[in-house]
């Protein structure tokens, strides 16, 4: 459509480098990209699309970050299919070709009649494209339009998200126990570890974080101190069609019993009512984590209370407050070590 006037539109045409790219002066590896970001936690969903970067060792520049939008000078590749706090990835530069196409606007703190502004674009679509058929329940191409804050983000879609944690829930697997990390956290938790090929849970516990690696297609290991919770990880494991795994039985302060070397760590540390943190709570946690410091370079580690990482030699890169509820946050360190 007429992206010139969509940048300028959004405030991006005034950045020399927009321009510059707009006009084909790019790197091969630059297009902008729009992703629309999930509203339960906007820091720590954006914190994903960059670690997705970084993972998989992409150039990327951030454009604009606003609200539930954020635009990138990046490429698109099939890694960002493990995103689950982002609902829309958008092509800003965008040409439609002569399949059916649809139109489609979402609110964010804006007023507007969306049916009329779906038809507006679809008709100055049609004048510049010709008459493009149009499908509203199967189109071979989208355009979605963000209207947030009166501004229109404009684009065409290239990924979508669908809800599908649904049946991975925690009293959908074979073992349940309620205390298991909803699915679509426990993805983002390991793609905030930066894990490419395989990924360590030392308190297991159900598999929550390990089903989500798997069916990513990472090597998943995890250890726990329970046994019924580790035959409950496998059976979980193998319910989802994740065959190839290794967990064990085993004390999480002595990983190198079982583990000598791992890409990342990605854990939910246990806790007890009201986040109480005992004395002996408080020695299992400082010498857990001096296990995995030994073990890897790379850790998303979940607690329940803040914790001093760089006093036992880690870089704290990011630090994440979720609110579960009014006695209850969890506090997610993205960590480093030297």
């Amino acid at each position: 459509m007429d992206g010139v006037m969509a940048m300028r539109a959004i405030g991006l045409w005034s950045c020399p480098c927009v321009r510059k790219c707009f006009y084909g002066a790019r790197p091969s590896w630059c297009m902008r990209l729009l992703f629309y970001l999930s509203g339960e936690h906007t820091g720590m969903a954006e914190a994903e699309v960059r670690a997705l970067f970084e993972t998989y060792h992409i150039p990327w520049r951030c454009l604009l970050l606003e609200h539930q939008v954020a635009i990138y000078e990046a490429e698109i590749f099939p890694g960002l299919s493990r995103l689950s706090m982002t609902h829309k990835i958008l092509s800003v530069d965008f040409s439609l070709s002569k399949q059916p196409f649809r139109v489609r606007v979402k609110k964010l703190l804006s007023e507007a009649d969306t049916l009329q502004l779906e038809r507006e674009i679809a008709d100055d679509l049609q004048k510049e494209y010709g008459r493009i058929p149009v499908d509203l329940e199967n189109p071979e191409q989208e355009v979605y339009c963000i209207l947030q804050k009166g501004k229109r983000f404009l684009g065409q879609t290239v990924m979508d998200f669908p809800y599908s944690y649904e049946g991975r829930k925690p009293h959908y697997r074979p073992y349940f126990h309620p205390s298991s990390v909803h699915p679509r956290i426990a993805r983002t938790l390991v793609n905030l570890g930066r894990c490419s090929r395989e990924v360590l849970d030392p308190f297991c516990g159900t598999g929550g974080i390990l089903i989500e690696a798997g069916l990513m297609g990472l090597e998943v290991k995890g250890l726990d101190v329970s046994e019924h919770m580790v035959a409950g990880t496998r059976t979980n494991l193998e319910h989802f069609g994740i065959r190839t795994h290794r967990i064990f039985q085993g004390d999480a302060t002595r990983l190198h019993n079982h583990f000598q070397e791992v890409e990342s760590v990605v854990t939910d540390m246990p806790y007890g009512k009201a986040s109480r943190l005992t004395s002996s709570r408080k020695q299992l946690y400082e010498s857990a984590f001096e296990s995995i410091r030994d073990v890897t370079k790379k850790a998303c580690i979940v607690l329940s209370r803040p914790y001093d990482f760089e006093r036992l030699g880690y870089e704290e890169r990011e630090h994440f407050i979720l609110h579960v509820h009014k006695s209850l946050d969890r506090h997610v360190y993205v960590l480093s070590v030297q």
